[in-house]
C-alpha cells in the first residue's frame, strides 16, 4: 500500500533526477536529449512497481521458508517433508487478532510404515492453511481435506 508520504517522495526523487539529467545532457543535441528523457522518464516511472513486485515476492519467499521450518518442526517432526504447492500470502482483515496474512499449502510427508513384515515408504499428502502475524511468524494451522 502505497502512502501519501510514498508518493511524494517518488515524485520529487523524479523531479530531482530529471534536473540533474538536464544539467549533465546540456551540451547533447536535441534529438539525442528527447531519446533519453523519454527513456529515463519510462525507467523512472517503471521503477516504483518492479520495486513493489520484489518486496511481494520477497513477503512470500519468506513466508514460504517460516511455513516449511514450522511444518519441520512442529507437526511433523523426523519425517521426510516435500512441498507441491503453496498460494500466495493472502491479507486477513480481523480485528482483535494476530492473525495479519493466510497461506494454503499442499504437501507430501514420507512415513515408513510395515507393510507384510516389510518396511516401506508412504507418501501421504496433506492440506493446510496457514495463519500468519505482521512478522510472516506461523500462529496457528489448519488441515483440511480435499480431492
Amino acid at each position: 500500500m502505497v502512502t501519501i508520504h510514498h508518493f511524494v517522495r517518488q515524485v520529487s526523487f523524479i523531479f530531482y533526477s530529471f534536473n540533474l539529467i538536464a544539467a549533465i545532457n546540456f551540451c547533447l543535441p536535441v534529438n539525442v536529449k528527447i531519446i533519453v528523457m523519454r527513456i529515463l522518464l519510462l525507467l523512472l516511472l517503471g521503477i516504483p512497481f518492479f520495486a513493489n513486485g520484489q518486496i511481494n515476492r520477497s513477503a512470500n519467499e519468506l513466508a514460504r521458508e517460516k511455513v516449511g521450518e514450522y511444518i519441520v518442526t512442529k507437526l511433523f517432526k523426523d519425517l521426510s517433508y516435500k512441498p507441491v504447492s503453496y498460494t500466495g500470502l493472502k491479507s486477513q482483515k480481523q480485528p482483535h487478532v494476530d492473525i495479519a496474512w493466510s497461506m494454503n499449502h499442499q504437501f507430501e510427508i514420507v512415513d515408513s510404515q510395515f507393510v507384510a513384515d516389510k518396511k516401506t515408504a508412504v507418501r501421504k499428502a496433506y492440506y493446510f492453511s496457514f495463519y500468519l502475524d505482521k512478522k510472516l511468524n506461523v500462529v496457528t494451522a489448519e488441515s483440511f481435506y480435499r480431492q
